[in-house]
């Protein structure tokens, strides 16, 4: 098997023993254009070469001395850029003088020997992935050795194995690394300088960064589950819909980080700062389905395509991690962001109530196909249904009133509907008690005088005031008064309004302390 016939395979199957058998070879580096070539254009200086497959779209080949093709073969002094080979930084190198041009194949292209090493290099980490630690550390110092900048991007749908990679005792200039999507869990990168690395959708989980430098980083859509990222500066760093599952970040500072959807569940935090507005959309750039601040649980549960019963499993793991964050607020005496973090646990703790009583009923009525129908203990599903849907209940109307003890503004207004929702009672009472039509309070000739007095009324109910000098100067308000009916309403209003009244007072002392 040919050299050329070896690579080309090896890239398209990821045959770790066709690769094997390359990198063993000593001959330069000779790739297959494995398919037809779709499109062939020249133009001036300029040739142009795209097909379907393997390097899409192609090579561009900047040819400043111009091309001429003679017969079946095309000459040129080109300059190559191919678009996957320049994410690997193999750029700029001048290629073969010649290449054999048959029925609109090109055959092969050769690449200078000067990157001859660098790719056999780094192929090895996207193929052989039964490489050690010891052989993929010094593999990834050979790059660095012989480029400006670490580059191991995807690179034709496959991703740089670097798995317990082991940088901490030897160069750790990381700066501006490529290495999205790459597979790093178990890596150690302690004090490592990653200042502008590109990490996005790359796997850290378990790594080791403590004390890292992750400045103005890209860690949009990576793996951080379990990492320690202890004593990090991650200033700048983008962290959207980053996975931070159980990650250790003690003794960081996230200011002017994006976490907007990170995953939050379980972070250690030991007063690290950073402030709610953090988790919002306006620190990012990308328009979302949801704007508000939020994390990365909260927003799979409401847009994911789950399960009724995994909705509840996500609203419940979402509130933990409000739970985790107001502590954290807490303790750095940032009352605002403790009241967001509280208010965001509390209605999770809501929404994981309403979702887990749909579920427990769908299931007693057989209605979700994707789990086994209740046949024995009907008796305790009936109960959890009731129970969750008795505290969504209740966290809404609390929810509603005082939006969970921090809406000061929710138990004014409550107040105020409720004194008028008892204007308008006795005001239909007593136009049937003065024989009135039905409305006779609100469109008769009297209503400018009676409905003032009506709501006075109500006020005076609400403070349990003696009503007697109202009851002087109006006959409706006599017949309300003398109305066993309305005696006991008004004693229902002054209840609610006693309550509403202890409410107000301890909305208002939350405030005064936290001022």
């Amino acid at each position: 098997m040919s050299l050329p016939q070896t690579l080309g395979d090896a890239l398209n199957s990821q045959d770790t023993t066709k690769a094997d058998e390359l990198f063993a070879a000593g001959a330069a580096v000779v790739i297959k254009l494995p398919s037809p070539l779709s499109r062939i254009e020249c133009s001036g200086k300029r040739l142009l070469l795209s097909y379907s497959e393997f390097f899409r779209p192609g090579f561009h080949l900047d040819t400043p001395k111009g091309i001429e093709v003679v017969g079946n073969r095309v000459r040129w002094s080109a300059v190559v850029r191919a678009d996957a080979l320049h994410d690997m930084g193999i750029d700029g190198v001048e290629v073969a003088s010649e290449a054999s041009l048959r029925g609109g194949r090109i055959e092969t292209l050769r690449l200078a020997p000067v990157l001859r090493d660098k790719l056999k290099n780094a192929l090895q980490l996207y193929l052989l992935r039964n490489k050690t630690v010891a052989e993929r550390t010094e593999i990834v110092i050979e790059l660095k050795k012989s480029s400006t900048r670490l580059q191991l991007p995807q690179f034709c749908g496959m991703r740089a194995v670097l798995k317990g990679l082991d940088m901490q005792a030897i160069d750790k200039n990381l700066t501006f690394a490529d290495l999205r999507g790459a597979y790093l869990t178990d890596a150690r990168l302690q004090n490592v300088d990653l200042y502008g690395a590109t990490l996005s959708r790359a796997d850290l989980g378990n790594a080791n960064l403590h004390g890292a430098i992750l400045r103005q980083a890209e860690l949009r859509d990576a793996v951080l589950q379990e990492a320690e990222l202890g004593n990090s500066k991650l200033t700048g760093a983008n962290f959207g819909k980053a996975n931070l599952v159980d990650a250790n970040l003690k003794g960081t500072r996230l200011l002017g980080c994006n976490l907007h959807l990170a995953y939050f569940l379980g972070v250690q935090l030991d007063a690290t700062l950073l402030h709610s507005e953090q988790f919002s959309e306006e620190a990012t750039q990308q328009v979302l389905p949801m704007r508000a601040p939020a994390i990365g649980e909260e927003h799979q549960a409401k847009f994911g395509e789950e399960t009724r019963r995994k909705r509840a499993q996500l609203y419940g793991e979402a509130k933990n991690a409000y739970l985790g964050l107001k502590k954290n607020f807490d303790d750095l005496g940032d009352f605002d962001g403790l009241s967001w973090a509280y208010r965001k646990e509390r209605r999770m703790e809501t929404a994981e109530a309403y979702h887990a009583a749909l579920s427990y009923f769908g299931r007693l009525l057989g209605l979700d196909n994707r789990l086994p129908p209740i046949t024995r203990k009907r008796g305790v599903f009936i109960w959890a249904t009731v129970k969750n849907l008795n505290r969504f209940a209740i966290n809404k109307i609390v929810e509603a009133v005082c939006d969970y003890g921090e809406g000061l503004w929710r138990v004014i207004a409550t107040l105020v509907v409720v004194m008028t929702t008892f204007t308008l009672i006795y005001a239909v009472i007593g136009g049937q008690l003065r024989d009135d039509n039905f409305l006779g309070v609100f469109c008769g000739s009297q209503a400018i005088r009676d409905l003032p007095r009506l709501g006075l009324f109500s006020l005076m109910g609400m403070t349990a005031r003696d009503t007697g000098a109202l009851e002087e100067h109006s006959d409706l308000i006599k017949l309300l008064a003398d109305s066993e009916l309305v005696q006991f309403l008004a004693a229902i209003e002054t209840i609610t309004a006693i309550a509403l009244a202890g409410l107000l007072g301890f909305v208002v002392g939350n405030r005064v302390r936290r001022s």
